[in-house]
């Protein structure tokens, strides 16, 4: 590294360049040539670069030169060895902050990333001075100033979370969300994406010899998602923050995605097109619209609740779904349903599991893996006549979801200042499309079960 000395001589080096080059015009009288005025820019951007640090280990040696003089004044007034040191950084005690957990924190990438966001909240809502110090030495930036220089929310002043607190939502809500992991999930770059889909292929036709042959087409048609907003808010009281830096972080971020994945959940699956779920329109309702009933299978009389339906109904289902379909098609269901149905028959037969491709076992009814969501009807004993009780089908090639990937979490404490609370509110972009049902006579990737009537 070059001293102050060494960087002084350069710069009065390229000022006597410099000055070398302008004389040398003007003593000639004649312009610069192309090679002397780009010399003489190079130069000048040198010059600064060099003034620049100069400037600086000039300051840092003032600096010092204080340091050095507060020194000994202190020493002249009190002994070095009668006077308490001060810690540095890296001497810090082991116990001077909460010790980093050793467990996988679920939702975070790494137990480090879930303290690192509780100890953000608590430095920057609570103004805990250790936090504050931690993430300084941590993060190499001031929680507070980072909170500043983030985006806002213009009506409350709310400061943007930091990124491991955001990412251990999308985490969740990933893992929780049953729809999201069936579905065939599309990006959305912008407001809305088109998608075209196959609805006719071509037909072969038996000819004679000296036959015309007859034409056929490929039709297709498209379906569109658009990128819906959505949002949701949690409140949190600052003692939480107070009493632990990762369970409040872990609180949130559980909190958080639960809601936005039951949300997705019922969107999918119950969607009626009103504003409660933002013109979409789900599964069950859009299965059982008259346009669609190829895909409905119906129970025998008066089998209108769980523990009615038996092994036919559920095999009736099975012959209604198209044989394109049948490869990675899946069940799903209630909790109520599995447990009154499904378990009730494969305990009946033996019991049934089905090994995954990671060698772990789940539940199975026929060959068919069971996906279990509360957002399907989910009472043991509800009458379910003329209701779509259960669903079987390939999702992937009969619900399209379109997700913007854009999460954004906002911290706020003045909404609920007088409630010592700090809220958190987040807003997501998603739509779900339920194009795979059929049409009034024959059924699509995805068939359902109605109740029977007496």
């Amino acid at each position: 590294m070059n001293t102050l000395q060494e960087l002084r001589d350069k710069r009065a080096a390229l000022k006597e360049e410099k000055d070398g080059i302008v004389a040398a015009c003007e003593s000639e009288e004649r312009e610069r040539t192309i090679e002397e005025t780009e010399r003489i820019d190079a130069i000048l951007e040198e010059f600064a670069q060099l003034s620049e640090q100069i400037e600086r280990l000039e300051a840092e040696g003032v600096r010092l030169a204080k340091c050095a003089e507060l020194d000994e004044a202190i020493e002249r007034v009190v002994p070095a060895k009668t006077r308490p040191s001060i810690p540095k950084p890296g001497d810090r005690k082991p116990d001077a902050f909460p010790a980093l957990p050793e467990t996988q924190v679920r939702g975070f990438d790494s137990p480090r990333h879930a303290y690192t966001a509780g100890m953000w909240l608590r430095a920057t809502f609570n103004g805990d001075q250790r936090a504050r110090e931690w993430y300084k030495m941590n993060e190499g930036e001031d929680p507070k100033i980072a909170a500043a220089m983030g985006e806002t929310s213009p009506s409350s002043g709310g400061v943007l979370v930091p990124t491991p607190l955001s990412s251990a939502i999308i985490n969740l809500r990933n893992e929780y969300g049953v729809m999201r992991q069936l579905a065939r999930v599309y990006q959305l770059t912008g407001d809305s994406l088109t998608i075209p889909r196959r609805s006719a292929g071509f037909t072969a036709y038996a000819v004679g010899e000296s036959d015309e042959i007859t034409t056929s087409d490929l039709t297709t048609d498209q379906i569109t998602l658009y990128a819906r907003k959505w949002a949701a808010m949690c409140y949190v009281a600052t003692e939480l923050l107070d009493d632990a830096v990762i369970d409040v972080a872990s609180l949130v971020a559980d909190e958080l995605a639960h809601c936005f994945a039951a949300k997705e959940d019922a969107c999918a699956i119950d969607g009626d097109g009103t504003s409660t779920y933002h013109g979409i329109y789900g599964l069950r309702p859009k299965l059982i619209a008259g346009s669609r009933v190829g895909g409905v299978a119906a129970k025998t009389a008066a089998h209108d609740t769980f523990g009615e339906v038996d092994a036919a109904d559920l095999t009736t289902v099975m012959a209604t779904l198209p044989q394109y379909a049948q490869s990675g098609a899946k069940w799903l269901c209630s909790p109520a349903c599995f447990a009154a149905t499904f378990s009730y028959l494969g305990a009946s037969a033996g019991g049934q599991t089905i090994r995954d491709f990671g060698g772990a076992f789940g539940p199975a009814y026929l060959g068919y893996p069971i996906v279990i969501s509360a957002a399907m009807p989910n009472g043991a004993a509800t009458d379910y006549s003329n209701v779509i009780m259960l669903l079987l089908g390939n999702f992937q090639q009969g619900l399209a979801m379109g997700d913007k990937r854009q999460f954004r979490l906002i911290a706020d404490r003045s909404l609920r200042l007088a409630y010592d609370q700090v809220a958190f509110q987040a807003t997501t972009r998603y739509d779900f499309n339920a194009h795979g049902l059929g049409d009034s006579s024959s059924a699509g990737p995805i068939v359902g079960l109605v109740g029977g009537t007496a």
